[in-house]
């Protein structure tokens, strides 16, 4: 009676009726909050770290909340562990898959050929493999009639799925060089921007760089905002250098003159919405550029040292070749030009010859196929660049040419673009 007189219980009591109310809690789907005052703090400090179903609100407010936050910081790690150890069984998944491909190819062709020739299954599939990867050396020839029928129809769709093959093999190997450098922070990968539709984007964009309200825009306002235009196309503005900034200043001074259709020296928001439209497209292909550069970088970071290596193990494992022998014979099968001079003998040597040459191959034909793709992307990037260049566009401008009117942009833009940007 007196406890509560006082506003609170006597501590033997309020202690005993704490575990109760705890326990009764749990029982009632409540958990009772401990009465206020210094007895009721010193029971909650006692025995909030005890209980781990305590409310965390009441572990905050008392300071006893660092186990909650250490578990949080475990949980993102954990997390972050279980992240890596997914793509860690996604990327085995996959090499297996190619792999496995690339055995059973070889060794469906390697049993045809052994049974037409009568060979044994060895020297069959090392002819196989060489028909196959097109290396052809020529120290091994098919004799029988059957084994020659089957090469001459069954050789080009081999090609082709041993290609396949090869090339998962080289993207799997690839990736993981990527994911390697960037666990090390070599690299860091940048979220996207901004989410949402372009023509909202866009039309913030033009909000933004609108300073003094007109509805019209300067080149000046556009080169104050070239901050918020890079950061729109995605660009890292916080690690770009000098040289960098002053070439996104030119290129956007260049855009401006091509999207200004009257000469007046500023452009309305149907002119900005059609220069910003152009920046978007050519950023789109600049990054398409980046990532085919960065997978001819990761194949080459792969193919270099395995190269080295291979030389290195030929050399050690032939005992009639000289380091020149196993650095030439590594370049020839790499290239898969083949000249047969060369032949890895039985043994060692042959075995690491199979494990060389599925790993490099897939590598060799990406870095071939990719470097022809970024050929092709500066070309085209350099065409549209140039035909902005010649002078300002007209109305009669042909889309082939990479110029269009303001008319073809308005009909371009209608179906994405919300009414109020057309009104700006």
């Amino acid at each position: 009676t007196r406890g509560d007189e006082r506003g609170g219980m006597p501590r033997p009591q309020m202690e005993q009726n704490g575990h109760h109310g705890h326990q009764n809690g749990h029982s009632n789907g409540a958990i009772r909050e401990p009465l206020a005052g210094q007895n009721g703090r010193s029971h909650r400090a006692s025995h909030a770290p005890r209980h781990s179903s305590f409310p965390r609100k009441f572990r905050e407010r008392d300071g006893v909340a660092k186990r909650g936050d250490r578990a949080e910081v475990l949980d993102e790690e954990d997390h972050d562990f279980m992240r890596k150890i997914s793509s860690l069984r996604k990327i085995t998944i996959r090499f297996g898959s190619a792999l496995g491909l690339v055995v059973a190819i070889a060794s469906f062709y390697g049993a045809v050929i052994s049974g037409f020739e009568g060979w044994k299954f060895e020297k069959a599939l090392f002819l196989a493999f060489t028909v196959l990867s097109t290396i052809g050396y020529g120290n091994y020839a098919p004799e029988s009639e059957g084994a020659r029928v089957f090469l001459a129809v069954f050789t080009l769709p081999g090609v082709v799925i041993f290609a396949y093959a090869l090339a998962q093999l080289a993207l799997v190997i690839i990736g993981i060089i990527k994911s390697l450098r960037r666990w090390a922070g070599l690299v860091q990968q940048v979220k996207p921007p901004h989410i949402g539709s372009r023509a909202k984007v866009l039309a913030d964009t033009l909000r933004e760089c609108d300073k003094d309200g007109d509805g019209t825009i300067t080149l000046e306002e556009i080169e104050s905002s070239t901050g918020k235009i890079c950061v729109m196309l995605g660009m890292d503005v916080s690690k770009q250098t000098l040289k960098a900034q002053e070439e996104a200043r030119a290129f956007i001074e260049n855009a401006f003159n091509e999207a200004d259709f009257d000469g007046s020296g500023d452009l309305d928001m149907l002119e900005a919405m059609c220069m910003l439209c152009d920046l978007v497209k050519m950023r789109e292909m600049q990054q398409k550029e980046q990532n085919q550069r960065d997978q001819i970088k990761g194949a080459i970071y792969s193919l270099i040292p395995l190269i080295v290596i291979g030389a290195f193990v030929f050399w050690s494992e032939e005992e009639s070749w000289s380091a020149l022998d196993a650095f030439y014979f590594t370049i020839i099968s790499v290239s898969t030009v083949g000249l047969g001079d060369l032949t890895p003998s039985e043994g060692g040597g042959k075995v690491f010859w199979y494990v060389f040459m599925i790993l490099t191959l897939g590598l060799m034909a990406s870095i071939i196929q990719t470097l022809g793709s970024l050929l092709g992307s500066i070309s085209a990037r350099e065409n549209i660049a140039g035909n902005s260049g010649d002078g300002k566009r007209d109305n009669d401008a042909s889309v082939g040419s990479g110029r269009r009117s303001r008319e073809e942009v308005r009909v371009d833009m209608e179906g994405d673009t919300p009414e109020y940007v057309l009104r700006l």
